[in-house]
């Protein structure tokens, strides 16, 4: 494994005893720093001309920072894969390729360097001519249905899946090297923009208890410069190795790739896959049962694996020189099954030579079984094929059984090592030492920030004046095995939040607050102590190891590497949690012979103040200091977390005919899709793609975060954690209206409701531009509406279908942004939204002549049809838009 200094940025090849290490994951741009590039400036004499060509390549930033922000948590090595892999060597390239993975588990931290996002700065003037003036980042929370962090191409690249999931620290930065948080902070964002589950992401299991169909779908909709790679970048993921072979093309890689997964799982939710719609129904009738790309997993991220128990030894399979052998429980003639009625295609219904294949999973959301269609071939008693690959069949009217079992050869269409666990080579660390370091108040003309004791084990004071250290080895009665100082908060702009006073050690401007730290079982603790919880820890033996613990549970249910606890004067006490380079301690030999090295943990703990104005301005999400250090996101410790859509719609409609241009309440989950990709924004791409999906959710949780119009009760508190789920989201949004155009941009446009009441299932409403806006009198431009009035019509209709029966409905003088606009609806609110709350279809007639853009200047009447499911896709109901001329229409 070849390394790159981070302070000389010279290459070193190690073969054994390899060093710790940080390591880079980032998208590739245009002029990189390569292997070629180092080497030439190790040989003596450099060539001068080398030197300056380098100079001017703008990958040398990125990789100089990537050194700098390692070095200074103490890290001397660090790999990035663009400059310590000779791709010039095939053989190294290959090596590199297979053992990806294991670099990115065995990294001690990653840093994720995301080119393409940018935080917008708002100054703010601490008002002292002497003191520097603090850059506040107010407009990027990565919980915002429109952040760039969602919408980044780091997400969508097929080698960065590895990237995000081996490494246990994972540091995402913005083009600027500022620190927008870490995969433990922004975990439900991530699952939301990735579908991977939480525990997955924070190593809560082995991977390898994912299904593969699942781990399939992580990789659905990414892409790789080389088509090859959509495969190789997955080998790390399954645990198998396998030569890399430029040039034999995506699916071949693909298949070979299957291969030799079979080889070492049982797992049948391997087939359990849909074919791309673009592919015709001749292509799709005559299939094996492996998949052509990930893409066709794009639906499969609710199979679960296979059960092996059902049909015992026969659950394997193997691949043989005339297919793949397996037994599968089939059906014959399932016309005559009952309960199968939803099998209506002509092709299938009543023909002896097709079967329902079932493949012992199940649907973790419904529970419902799998199956797929397959077809005898003529002439031969075992052989089959897949037919109708578009779809992926759901019941719970069959029960496979050992009896419907059958010996089956099915073909493929073309010829085609070592298990990773996720986390598997780290080791708890028996001790750890934290180095404490005190940074700059954001705003150090009022706030004075100084420590006072230690309370817990002793500290020692480096060549740092600002940084302590302690070493923690494991918890113990009190707080004798256990990192407790004490800290004086001054605030010397006078007390305006403060509602009581402290102990008498410290002054009506004063505050104190304890920091914790230690070690239980290999897992780090940190916590903050304000207030009252501060004045009861006074010595040693004032807390006992059971309250301890009760703290390192909340520390560990709250997954964050960031502690946040407000102070009574109003501001707040911020703790960074950085993973350090571990230090050898000692030497001992084994009895074979060879040299154990103990090494222990660094943890560098990163303490500020931060002024109450900053921490909650607005829509603040992070806060950067103009000294230097890092800046670190703040906001999403307050926000609402995002949770997995109870249901959805998969919403079909003429490509390039129909756009959205507005959801509301906006929707985290809302994205395009488009054969073999899809657009993560809600924004319209310049060719619309014929579906899109949007997310319901009815059962308390809501996947938009409701905002707040003044500072949160966290300032009147001594006590913070992260929202539950039963308070973070206790407005729920049952149904959601889109503003929708045709023939975009110019086209006439209408509003389309889509929701899923608990009682009466989905229902759908559509209402014309002409019907629901009635434009006021200071609307100049005619037949429009004004951007700035966009978001009131959306959410006055919103309102005008609550449901008066739920107990949520609510005056339109309520809202927070007042309608400019009246809404003819019917005879009230309440009539309107049970009439529509019935409904499974719906119909209007926009255009008109004033559209002078659309296509004739004809009126269209625009239908929507709704259903629930019957096969696995995105989603647990379907829409289908359908546009008509409306001439053959009466109004």
């Amino acid at each position: 494994m070849r390394l790159l200094h981070t302070s000389t940025l010279k290459l070193h090849e190690f073969v054994k005893n390899i060093p710790q290490y940080a390591i880079l994951s980032h998208t590739w741009e245009d002029d990189e720093v390569l292997f070629q590039d180092l080497q030439a400036l190790s040989s003596i004499p450099y060539p001068f001309h080398l030197l300056l060509a380098m100079r001017k390549k703008r990958g040398l930033q990125k990789v100089r920072m990537a050194c700098k922000h390692a070095a200074k948590y103490g890290f001397t090595w660090i790999w990035i894969d663009s400059c310590c892999i000779n791709k010039e060597s095939s053989s190294e390239l290959s090596e590199a390729i297979n053992s990806m993975y294991v670099y990115y588990q065995g990294a001690r931290v990653c840093y994720a360097y995301l080119c393409d996002v940018r935080i917008t700065r708002a100054m703010i003037s601490t008002g002292k001519a002497d003191d520097p003036v603090s850059t506040i980042v107010v407009d990027s929370s990565p919980r915002s249905a429109y952040s760039d962090f969602k919408q980044c191409k780091w997400f969508t690249r097929g080698w960065t899946l590895q990237e995000l999931l081996a490494p246990s620290n994972v540091v995402f930065f913005d083009q600027e090297w500022v620190q927008i948080g870490t995969k433990w902070d922004l975990n439900d964002v991530i699952t939301a923009i990735t579908g991977i589950p939480t525990r997955v992401l924070l190593h809560d299991g082995d991977i390898r208890d994912t299904s593969i169909a699942k781990r399939m779908s992580w990789a659905a909709h990414r892409q790789t410069t080389r088509e090859e790679d959509r495969a190789y970048s997955l080998m790390g993921i399954f645990g198998v190795n396998m030569p890399p072979i430029y040039g034999e093309g995506g699916e071949r890689a693909f298949s070979r790739l299957q291969h030799e997964i079979i080889k070492q799982s049982n797992d049948r939710s391997i087939f359990a896959w849909i074919a791309s719609p673009s592919d015709s129904p001749e292509k799709s009738s005559n299939r094996g049962l492996f998949a052509r790309s990930p893409y066709e997993f794009r639906a499969s991220g609710e199979v679960t694996t296979s059960d092996s128990m059902v049909i015992g030894r026969l659950s394997s399979y193997t691949l043989t020189n005339d297919g793949l052998r397996i037994h599968l429980p089939l059906i014959c003639d399932v016309s005559d099954t009952e309960g199968l009625s939803f099998l209506e295609d002509s092709d299938t219904k009543g023909n002896n030579e097709i079967f329902l294949a079932f493949l012992n999973c199940r649907s973790e959301k419904s529970g419902e079984h799998l199956a797929v269609h397959l077809r005898k071939q003529p002439e031969s008693e075992h052989q089959f094929s897949r037919c109708h690959a578009n779809q992926l069949i759901l019941t719970d009217s069959y029960e496979p059984k050992t009896g419907d079992l059958q010996d089956v050869f099915i073909k493929e269409e073309s010829t085609l090592t070592t298990t990773l666990s996720n986390g598997g080579n780290w080791r708890k660390p028996s001790s750890v030492t934290f180095k404490i370091r005190q940074l700059p108040s954001l705003s150090s003309y009022r706030y004075g920030l100084r420590y006072a004791k230690c309370l817990g084990i002793p500290v020692k004071q480096r060549k740092r004046k600002d940084e302590l250290t302690a070493r923690c080895t494991g918890w113990g009665k009190g707080s004798d095995k256990l990192v407790a100082l004490k800290y004086t908060v001054t605030s010397r702009g006078g007390s305006t939040h403060s509602t009581a006073s402290h102990s008498s050690s410290t002054g009506p401007d004063e505050e104190s607050f304890i920091l914790l730290a230690g070690i239980n079982d290999g897992t780090v603790f940190c916590d903050v102590l304000t207030g009252s919880q501060c004045d009861s820890f006074q010595d040693r033996n004032s807390l006992h190891g059971e309250k301890i613990h009760d703290r390192e549970s909340e520390f560990l249910r709250q997954r964050s590497n960031k502690i946040i606890k407000p102070l009574e004067f109003g501001g707040v006490v911020s703790v960074d949690i950085h993973p350090g380079a571990d230090t050898p301690q000692s030497t001992s030999t084994k009895q074979d012979g060879r040299s154990n090295s103990f090494r222990e943990d660094v943890v560098v703990l990163e303490l500020r103040i931060i002024p109450s104005e900053m921490f909650f301005q607005g829509e603040l999400t992070t806060i950067a200091s103009s000294s230097g250090s890092s800046s670190t996101l703040l906001g999403s410790n307050i926000k609402s977390e995002l949770y997995e859509p109870n249901y959805g719609f998969m919403v079909e409609h003429p490509p390039s005919v129909v756009s959205v241009e507005a959801v509301y309440p906006e929707d985290f989950h809302f994205r395009y899709h488009v054969h073999g990709n899809f657009f993560l924004s809600s924004h319209t791409p310049t060719f619309v793609p014929g579906s899109f999906f949007l997310s319901i959710d009815s059962a308390g949780t809501s996947s938009c975060p409701t905002k707040q119009s003044e500072p949160p009760s966290l300032m009147k508190s001594n006590s913070f954690s992260r929202p539950s789920p039963t308070t973070a989201h206790s407005t729920t949004h049952d149904f959601r209206v889109l503003r929708c155009q045709l023939f975009p941009p110019h086209g006439p446009g209408f509003y389309l409701v889509l929701g899923v009441d608990a009682e009466s299932g989905a229902w759908t409403d559509i209402i014309g531009t002409e019907e629901a806006v009635v434009l006021w009198q200071t609307t100049s431009k005619a037949g429009g509406i004004k951007e700035d009035e966009q978001q009131a019509v959306l959410e006055s209709i919103w309102r005008s279908y609550l449901n008066p029966s739920s107990g949520r409905d609510e005056d339109l003088s309520s809202a927070k942004v007042k309608p400019v606009i009246c809404l003819p609806l019917g005879h009230g609110h309440a009539s309107r939204a049970q009439a529509a709350r019935t409904k499974d279809s719906a119909q209007v007639i926009v255009g008109g002549e004033k559209w002078a853009y659309s296509p004739s200047s004809r009126r269209w009447m625009v239908k929507v049809r709704i259903g629930k499911r019957t096969g696995l896709q995105l989603g647990s109901h379907w829409a289908r838009i359908e546009l008509e001329p409306a001439s053959s229409y009466v109004e």
